[in-house]
């Protein structure tokens, strides 16, 4: 495990990171922003504009995506947060053949669009008619993790029910459900995901079999590995009525890869540490599984030359 957390370098541009060393710094120019009615004014400073990168800028997108979703495109029906994450030992090859992102969207689209038309059909009845109905799903690609390594996974906003040809939605079946009914239903549609996570790992090692990228000793090991790497996580239903949980899930996959909360610039100006959090799981971080010291801190030098993000003490 350990050489999956030694230094990680991440080449960026240094045109945007030269900005975003200056952004909102006055010096680099500002505005200056005044009310005719009541005579009252500021001074602004520019920004850089690097969406996707400084979290300042890239936040109002963040903010017109989660209301817009939530506003327009939702519909009112009840939805759940899905998160697939792949092991370790295959993003290096979604790393150099970046096509493959798209395909492993690809897949879990479908996956998600047969788990739950095959739930509908075990759930004992609840409708024939949506056997071949449309799922409502918004789903986004993240390349990095807790600590700004590659770490591709995927989140998705999933409508919970589908959808048939008349517009009609079919929720699923748990929330109407008593305590004691829970025994079949709430197990298929909640608790057994494990068979999502199996067509997902299933389709995602014969998807690198065809590419012919990954052996085929290795997928027959994967498959017969318990404890693959492959995760399908699903989140706790969200209600119809609970928009702002909506908005707040919709902001949360379209984030920003740094947090200005666990950046902090040094006195000289030339760098940034970045804190990461305590893994949950190891009860360890980044530079403890290195170094053995408390405290999280990861070092990002911004340089003039080829920009690198070091992840290392």
């Amino acid at each position: 495990m350990d050489c999956f957390f030694r230094s990680t370098r991440i080449t960026a541009s240094p045109s945007v990171t030269s900005k975003f060393m200056g952004c909102g710094d006055f010096a680099k120019g500002f505005a200056r922003v005044r009310c005719d009615k009541c005579s009252h004014e500021y001074l602004l400073a520019f920004s850089c504009k690097g969406r996707l990168f400084c979290p300042s800028c890239h936040q109002k997108k963040v903010q017109v995506f989660g209301a817009m979703l939530a506003e327009s495109i939702v519909a009112a029906v009840p939805h759940q947060h899905f998160t697939f994450t792949i092991p370790k030992m295959l993003r290096p090859y979604f790393r150099f053949h970046r096509g493959l992102l798209k395909q492993l969207c690809r897949i879990a689209h479908q996956c998600v669009s047969d788990f739950l038309r095959d739930a509908f059909g075990d759930a004992g009845g609840v409708g024939t008619t949506v056997h071949d109905g449309v799922p409502a799903i918004v789903m986004a690609i993240h390349t990095f993790g807790e600590y700004l390594d590659f770490h591709p996974h995927l989140h998705a906003l999933v409508a919970d029910g589908l959808f048939d040809r008349e517009g009609k939605f079919h929720v699923m079946r748990d929330g109407e459900l008593t305590q004691e009914q829970r025994g079949t239903t709430d197990a298929l549609c909640a608790g057994n995901h494990t068979a999502l996570e199996q067509l997902f790992r299933a389709r995602v090692i014969a998807l690198l079999v065809e590419a012919r990228l990954l052996p085929l000793d290795r997928a027959r090991m994967l498959r017969g590995w318990v404890h693959s790497g492959f995760n399908v996580h699903q989140s706790r239903r969200i209600a119809a009525h609970e928009c702002q949980d909506i908005e707040r899930l919709a902001q949360y996959i379209v984030r920003n890869p740094f947090s200005v909360t666990k950046m902090q610039v040094n006195r000289s100006g030339d760098s940034i540490l970045y804190r990461s959090g305590i893994n949950p799981k190891i009860k360890r971080n980044l530079i403890d599984l290195k170094t053995a010291r408390a405290g999280g801190l990861a070092r990002i030098n911004f340089c003039r030359g080829p920009i690198e993000l070091i992840l290392c003490a």
